[in-house]
């Protein structure tokens, strides 16, 4: 689809639900009808987590990404993720821990890493103890990156825009509580998401889609990959031989990104 058709598609989505409301006898709605409605076609796609595979994903098909507070975030509890979402500025601004080996920095009060511009050969001294200067350096670098990404997720949520949102799910053995995570997760971004146009598509591993018990709507959706990508290779951006290609043509073919 060009981007000429994507357009129209979009200005058709809204024609329609303004001569909905029109049609039901509420002229003064039909405004907030069009807003309100659950989009079909998509102007923004955010990688939610638990890591930054379907980021590499996202870049892959479309050769660009806009990053947003958790794109390349690697979550190591997906209920502080949660959280989170409601304390986005307080992410990094308490206790962190530095991470040589992945070159990352981890906050300890959500528990979720982050990657650094600062070399890994940088950070650490040939002794093995951390370069003092080089840690400071990171850690101002990424506060300020923090902080600039959390103001662009928090004007996403409250702007018109039409969103794709998506969450790589590790099952657990208990899948109660995965499915109540899932609804959790869901009604929060329901509650910041102002307009309500978002869709929230769950990816999960096929050999425990069986588990999946939520029933699906507009606003909630199920895809499958044979496999989540080893942490040490998700930067392999292939979308042809694990499952992505479907995703792809189902969901990124009605993202409009520009």
């Amino acid at each position: 689809m060009g981007l000429l058709d994507s357009i129209s598609k979009v200005q058709e989505e809204e024609k329609l639900a303004q001569e909905m409301a029109i049609a039901n006898g509420n002229p003064s709605s039909a405004t907030s009808a069009a807003v309100s409605s659950v989009p079909r076609y998509y102007t923004e796609i955010v990688n939610l987590g638990f890591n930054c595979e379907t980021s590499f994903k996202i870049c892959a098909y479309f050769e660009k990404l806009h990053s947003y507070m958790y794109s390349w975030v690697y979550s190591h509890d997906r209920e502080l993720l949660l959280k989170s979402l409601d304390n986005m500025h307080d992410i990094l601004a308490h206790e962190v821990e530095f991470l040589p080996s992945t070159n990352m920095i981890k906050c300890k009060e959500y528990n979720m890493s982050f990657h650094i511009k600062v070399r890994r050969d940088e950070l650490a001294n040939k002794n093995g103890t951390l370069n003092e200067e080089a840690c400071n350096e990171a850690l101002m670098e990424l506060r300020s990156r923090a902080n600039h990404l959390a103001d662009k997720t928090e004007h996403l949520f409250k702007s018109g825009r039409s969103t794709l949102f998506l969450y790589k799910l590790s099952f657990t053995s208990d899948a109660e509580a995965d499915m109540d995570f899932i609804n959790r997760l869901h009604d929060k971004l329901d509650e910041l998401y102002t307009n309500g146009r978002f869709t929230l598509l769950i990816i999960v591993e096929a050999a425990h889609a069986y588990k999946f018990t939520l029933p699906e709507t507009e606003s909630l959706k199920l895809a499958t990959v044979p496999n989540f990508m080893n942490i040490y290779s998700v930067q392999d951006a292939s979308l042809e031989a694990d499952g992505w290609r479907e995703i792809q043509d189902e969901y990124f073919t009605k993202v409009l990104l520009v």
